[in-house]
């Protein structure tokens, strides 16, 4: 999670604004704008800044910055979710990896109580309990196993292998 954090801390450090690339006319004077206004209306136009091709107006360059900061923004949080995204993967993986180790060491008990069990006739009435646990027998299995037990006389013990 260390790690996580300083790699969305650089990702901050790096995001910076952009140049707009368009020229921006300055605002005019009070008086400068009713002389504008009064030439503009002479040529039939209106009292609106002239819009012409690489000016913006002062709204319109407002409205340019809060997108490109909405944009940088949404690059960031897009950047900050591949990380959070890429650091569950790995915690996924590891935690695959434990639960693989966890289940291998788990049969290979399982394996071994069985085959102690299959081996020793002295000590299967001491492993009943440890095989019933680990096979989740119910207390109706462990009963008919020891009548049968009973009743075959160490037969069912399988020591003819």
């Amino acid at each position: 999670q260390e790690r996580l954090k300083n790699m969305i801390s650089e990702e901050k450090r790096k995001s910076h604004p952009k140049p707009l690339g368009v020229e921006v006319k300055p605002k005019p004077q009070i008086a400068e704008r009713g002389q504008m206004a009064a030439e503009s209306a002479a040529e039939g136009g209106t009292d609106k800044e002239d819009k012409s091709e690489g000016h913006v107006s002062e709204e319109q360059l407002l409205h340019i910055e809060r997108l490109q900061k909405l944009l940088r923004d949404t690059e960031l949080k897009a950047r900050t979710m591949t990380l959070k995204e890429s650091a569950l993967n790995e915690e996924i993986d590891g935690l695959k990896r434990s639960l693989a180790r966890a289940e291998s060491g788990a049969i290979e008990y399982k394996k071994n109580v069985f085959v102690r069990y299959m081996e020793n006739v002295s000590e299967q009435d001491s492993l009943l309990p440890v095989i019933a646990t680990i096979f989740k027998l119910s207390p109706q299995e462990v009963e008919r196993i020891k009548q049968k037990r009973a009743a075959s006389g160490g037969f069912f013990s399988l020591n003819f292998l």
